[in-house]
């Protein structure tokens, strides 16, 4: 397996928390996480790319955002 390490200098961080329901809508906790993450303007030292992530956590069977 290839791969590559690289190194990100300190940033703030935000995650969604779990969400089991996968609830987008403007009263879930995705929907509430995007209208949040989509307000904040990073400042240049946090501005790389991909900005988020979003993966299952299959142990606790939820989607969470950071």
């Amino acid at each position: 397996m290839k791969f590559r390490i690289i190194e990100l200098p300190p940033f703030t961080a935000v995650s969604s928390g779990l969400d089991k329901d996968f609830d987008f809508t403007e009263k879930g906790i995705l929907g509430k996480f995007s209208t949040y993450f989509s307000a904040i303007t990073p400042l240049p030292k946090d501005h790389f790319r991909p900005r988020d992530f979003l993966y299952f956590d299959r142990e606790n069977q939820g989607l969470v955002w950071i």
